[in-house]
């Protein structure tokens, strides 16, 4: 006889959710804020880098997602299945938040993930029906295009609130745009520290296959942006954007595919996979990030900053100075 546990949703899982999605909504409203508009036109109007990023993500990624999960869990399909799910998922939105503090082109990783949002509706049912079924052929798949349509809004209703805000309130936007680098740093370390006390229950199953697969997928998509932007021959803020952006998943839409392809509890124990992703990307990034702050000033290392991305947390500060100096002109 077969007996199988089901866990609880626990109390603390929807905490969780509900702190992320407001500390990420509050952030957004600050990229609003700081958003240039000409530039995020420049980025349409010459869309190399969104090319780019969809052979990356969209091409090189899901297939390498494919012969991941047949390498690693050849015995498994729900396991080959979940972390091929993560690999076919669109970038995520704290990619934003690590281009701003990376020094890259904020404007640029914003087109990049409501761009590869939106292509998303088309590639996720594509690589299904073409790989999907490989893995797990009962029947079809359901496809979250709810989930996706949600995320994309998500999206863009806080940058739009935060650009209204810049303006018809461009005081309340000066101070908005300086909190959003050390805003963004606590949000990135509260997800981290709160990602992982909430999911303790999964590192029971975790195994050093979780964590080579949990590695493998944003790592490689690191690697798959960088040499792509470069071989592009885009500038290096665009580098830092597009490696981050092929590199971040949105776990959250894999993670719901999950549970609607599977059923219980290996739908569950599934979900340690994007998990583990979730826990792994953050990693490379910390690392370059702590040795920006640290050594940016030292060695010779160049502390590289988008100056796009420079000017728009800069030009807030530089408005009071400047208007006060002209009134002092006109009174002389």
């Amino acid at each position: 006889m077969n007996i199988k546990v089901i866990r609880k949703p626990q109390l603390i899982d929807k905490i969780f959710v509900i702190c992320v999605a407001v500390l990420m909504t509050i952030i957004f409203i600050n990229l609003g804020c700081a958003l240039d508009v000409a530039q995020l036109k420049q980025c349409v109007r010459k869309p190399i880098a969104p090319a780019v990023s969809f052979f990356a993500q969209f091409l090189i990624l899901p297939i390498l997602s494919f012969i991941y999960a047949k390498l690693i869990f050849p015995n498994s399909v729900s396991m080959q299945l979940g972390l091929f799910f993560t690999g076919i998922s669109p970038g995520g939105g704290a990619s934003s938040v690590w281009s701003l503090l990376l020094g890259g082109n904020i404007n640029l990783s914003i087109v990049l993930t409501t761009v590869g949002t939106l292509e998303s509706f088309i590639m996720i049912p594509f690589w299904i029906i073409f790989l999907g079924k490989r893995i797990f052929s009962v029947g079809e798949m359901p496809v979250p295009y709810s989930r996706i349509g949600f995320s994309i809004v998500a999206l863009i209703i806080p940058l739009c609130i935060g650009y209204c805000i810049q303006r018809f309130m461009p005081r309340v936007s000066r101070v908005m745009t300086r909190i959003l680098k050390p805003m963004s740093s606590c949000l990135i370390i509260f997800i981290i520290i709160f990602a992982t006390v909430t999911n303790l229950y999964l590192f029971k199953i975790f195994s050093w296959k979780i964590i080579l697969a949990g590695a493998v997928i944003p790592w490689t998509g690191y690697l798959i942006g960088l040499l792509t932007s470069i071989v592009a021959r885009l500038p290096t803020p665009d580098i830092i954007s597009m490696t981050v952006e092929s590199g971040i998943q949105n776990t959250g839409i894999a993670i719901f595919m999950l549970k609607f392809s599977l059923g219980q509890p290996a739908a569950d124990i599934t979900t340690v996979l994007p998990v583990a992703v979730a826990l792994m990307t953050p990693i490379p990034l910390l690392i370059c990030f702590i040795i920006k702050k640290c050594f940016g000033k030292k060695d010779g290392i160049v502390n590289i900053q988008d100056p796009a991305t420079e000017s728009m947390l800069d030009k807030k500060e530089c408005d009071v100075p400047a208007a006060n100096s002209e009134n002092e002109n006109n009174q002389a």
